[in-house]
């Protein structure tokens, strides 16, 4: 696996219910922290500060993570078709419908990947880009995803965007769906390969935009579609 660090007034009608390898970004300034120069600093327990931007990347499900809201999926039938799902605080809409699946057969990924092995998960067909707007700010959110491997490597690259300011909030993170079979498996791309993808920004964001191809933006996007398979909605309000 490479790892790459690159108010809604409609009524939803899932929401009526109750409920790798590190890449910096420019670097303004160098933090003692990080005599390298590389832009961030490993806090430890599967963080990465980025100091310039003040994000902290979560890369594994420890402590703080933990800290943000969780999303409960549980509430929703097996098969139930949704255009969103959500809480009391908050929704988090799709761009198309997914699926819920509660299957108990396959691994979804253990921890510190992520933070239940058998959770419920939506699956949504997609082409090469994909949306989540929520509802409100946020300062936090974090996402468990795969996408099962369909013979060609590609990358997934989530970014978080202030729609208000248009501003994506560095870093972006790309990982490669492989193969099944490798050496480190399981990875993304394969059952039991799901990992996480979350962020704590001090800029709040209200949009989560997911998409494959490849890193280089010469690259043409790709022309198949995919099975976009999300978990784990976790949240931190913006005040």
């Amino acid at each position: 696996m490479i790892f790459v660090a690159v108010g809604l007034s409609a009524t939803f009608t899932s929401c009526t219910k109750e409920e790798s390898t590190t890449l910096a970004p420019t670097v303004s300034a160098v933090d003692p922290l990080d005599p390298e120069g590389f832009g961030f600093y490993e806090r430890g327990e599967g963080e990465l500060y980025y100091y310039n931007d003040k994000v902290t990347a979560y890369t594994q499900v420890k402590e703080a993570y933990l800290k943000l809201k969780p999303l409960h999926l549980e509430k929703y039938n097996e098969g139930e078709l949704l255009d969103s799902v959500c809480n009391k605080d908050i929704a988090f809409v799709f761009e198309n419908k997914g699926r819920l699946s509660k299957d108990k057969t396959k691994l979804w990924a253990l921890r510190p990947r992520t933070v239940d092995p058998y959770p419920p998960f939506v699956t949504i067909n997609t082409d090469w880009t994909f949306t989540i707007k929520m509802s409100k700010m946020v300062h936090a959110v974090g996402i468990e995803l795969n996408s099962l491997y369909q013979g060609t490597v590609t990358g997934i690259t989530v970014e978080y965007v202030n729609t208000e300011l248009n501003k994506i909030i560095p870093p972006t993170f790309t990982r490669f769906i492989d193969p099944p079979g490798g050496i480190f498996a399981p990875l993304v791309g394969e059952t039991g390969g799901a990992a996480l993808w979350s962020i704590d920004s001090e800029t709040p964001f209200n949009e989560i935009r997911i998409r494959f191809g490849f890193v280089s933006g010469d690259d043409p996007p790709p022309v198949q579609r995919y099975d976009l398979m999300l978990a784990g909605f976790r949240y931190r309000l913006a005040e």
